[in-house]
């Protein structure tokens, strides 16, 4: 389907506060508060996100799996367990945006064999408060701030899904 979505909130969501599966759509001037597992979570989808305010998130701030592309600015994440992932060929693309108080702040990872490598490239990002600043599988590309970043992981996601990182789905 295709979407646009603007001027909301989600609060409290029990599990994701947004699943979009196979979509094309718009995210502008939203507020994520308190999702019980990830904020924004898409698999096969294209997706426009700007002025995005994420709060209080259980597991991923933003997800994009499974040949996924996200583009987005003036993002502010607070308070995530993981704040951006990439993984399983998508692309995570986002610009002005700052992250504070996260577990990990970026994960990039191919998780399952169908799909190839994944890539994520943040400009003007200011990031604070964190355990781990990055997770990058190896052939993924993770770029902050115009800087290529060395993979040095061999399987990411052994490390998340609540074995670590995150919260399990289970």
């Amino acid at each position: 389907s295709k979407f646009t979505i603007s001027n909301s909130k989600f609060l409290n969501s029990k599990a994701d506060a947004l699943d979009s599966d196979f979509c094309e759509g718009n995210i502008i001037n939203t507020i994520f508060k308190n999702s019980g597992n990830d904020a924004i979570d898409v698999s096969g989808t294209n997706l426009a996100i700007s002025n995005i305010t994420i709060i209080d998130t259980k597991d991923k701030a933003i997800s994009a799996g499974e040949n996924s592309t996200i583009n987005g600015n003036n993002i502010n994440i607070n308070n995530a367990s993981l704040a951006l992932t990439s993984k399983d060929l998508s692309k995570l693309i986002l610009n002005f945006f700052q992250i504070d108080n996260c577990d990990v702040v970026f994960t990039v990872f191919q998780k399952k064999s169908e799909y190839g490598p994944a890539f994520l490239n943040c400009k003007n990002v200011n990031y604070t408060n964190f355990k781990i600043d990055h997770m990058v599988q190896f052939n993924n590309s993770l770029i902050i701030n115009s800087d290529s970043i060395a993979p040095t992981f061999l399987d990411v996601a052994s490390k998340l899904y609540g074995n670590e990182y995150g919260k399990s789905s289970k």
